[in-house]
Order: C-alpha cells, then structure tokens, then sequence
C-alpha cells in the first residue's frame, strides 16, 4: 500500500470560511481492533471514544498533520496510507470537517496526554 502525500486546500473540505475546523483522523488497525481512545472530562464532547488526530495547522498538509499529533498524543509515527472517509458536521458553534486516513502506527504508542 502507498502512502499519501498529498494536500487539501482549505476549500476543498467544503466548509465555510467562518468558524470551521479540519480535522485529520488517523483509522490504525491491527488484529482486528482500530485504536482509539476516550475523551478527557472537561473538553467537548467528553467521554466519548475517538480515533486519534487532532487540527490541521495552517499550511500543513492531511499527512503532515496527522503524524504531527500522533507524534505528539503517543509518541510514535505513523504511514499515512488512503483517504477513507471525509464527512461535515455542523455543531450549533462550529462547523468541523474531518478527514479519515488509513494509517500503520510505527512502533509501541505510549499515551503523553
């Protein structure tokens, strides 16, 4: 499987200009299991389980992104292989767009946050 390198524009996720996030979201399996964690108390939507990823800074590209917070949430590196699901949702305060990559976690994660 390759690895992606390519970019999304801003304007490519479809979201409004005003009060939107891009999201990068790494989709890791292995035996069967995708690795995943719950939310902390006190952030948006605490307790529920999410995919590890986080914002895409400006500049960054999808790939960049992603290996940049799976380095910094679990101290490992991934290989961002295939888009697998790019989706909108609106929250009454925000509009987020999220980006769903294949990816292979390289190395033992050991959770920083």
């Amino acid at each position: 499987m390759e690895s992606f390198s390519g970019e999304q524009s801003d304007r490519a996720c479809g979201c409004p200009l005003v009060n939107c996030e891009r999201v990068v979201a790494a989709v890791a399996e292995h035996a069967g299991r995708v690795l995943a964690t719950r939310r902390q108390d006190g952030v948006h939507l605490a307790g529920r389980w999410e995919v590890h990823g986080g914002k895409i800074g400006a500049g960054e590209s999808h790939p960049d992104a992603l290996r940049r917070e799976i380095i910094e949430e679990l101290n490992s590196d991934v290989i961002v292989h295939d888009l697998v699901l790019e989706t909108t949702h609106a929250y009454p305060d925000r509009t987020v767009t999220l980006f769903f990559y294949r990816c292979d976690l390289l190395g033992v994660a050991t959770p920083m946050i």
